[in-house]
């Protein structure tokens, strides 16, 4: 049975509560006015998150946090642009040609995927449906390789329960609102404005890896 719904009626944290209670694997994929954002379970557990702003790729936060620079960045890409058929997620070039730390990478996508469930919770509106049994495959979302035997997964309350005191820091310092709120702000009740501040790594105080 497809499992779907309205954020409106089912918070994110009930429904990210609930696929990792059941143990759910696929990718749920939540769509609001601003885009689409993406998180992957395997078992219950997160294992990785696809984020719509082109400022929280995995590339960008691990550029932003001293993890690689521009040249490593510019070598990996150059790697992937010619590995035709045998292409691998970014991470996964980097790891496997001695590009990058692993802790330093493992805890780049732990930062992504706090981005994307932060960036969840200031939705009021939209709508959510989970692809069961299906794990999308992309830059954002990775298993590590599997010569490197490690699999990237993450205890599922754990990360909820960074996303959740981060973002109530931040809504306590004024640095992020609700949508409903930025919307007033704007002056636009039925569109997001184009001013409204996407989340970044530095403004949750995830840079720091």
């Amino acid at each position: 049975m497809a499992f779907s719904g309205d954020l409106e009626h089912l918070s994110i944290v009930d429904v990210i509560q609930l696929l990792h209670t059941t143990r759910k694997t696929g990718t749920l994929k939540v769509q609001g006015r601003k885009g689409e954002i993406s998180v992957a379970f395997n078992d219950g557990y997160i294992v990785g998150a696809s984020h719509y702003s082109k400022g929280a790729l995995i590339g960008t936060i691990l550029l932003e946090a001293g993890v690689i620079d521009a040249d490593t960045l510019t070598k990996a890409l150059s790697i992937q642009e010619h590995a035709g058929e045998d292409r691998k997620p970014l991470v996964a070039t980097l790891l496997e040609n001695g590009l990058a730390d692993k802790d330093a990478a493992y805890r780049g996508l732990e930062t992504l995927i706090e981005l994307s469930i932060v960036e969840i919770l200031t939705w009021k509106k939209g709508n959510f449906a989970l692809h069961v049994d299906e794990i999308l495959v992309c830059d954002e979302f990775r298993y590590f390789p599997d010569n490197l035997n490690q699999e990237f997964t993450l205890p599922t309350e754990h990360i909820l329960m960074d996303a959740l005191r981060i973002f109530d820091e931040k809504m306590r310092d004024g640095l992020i609102k609700m949508e409903d709120e930025q919307n007033e702000a704007n002056n636009t009740p039925t569109e997001v404005s184009e001013s409204t501040t996407v989340l970044s790594a530095d403004d949750l105080g995830l840079g720091d890896l």
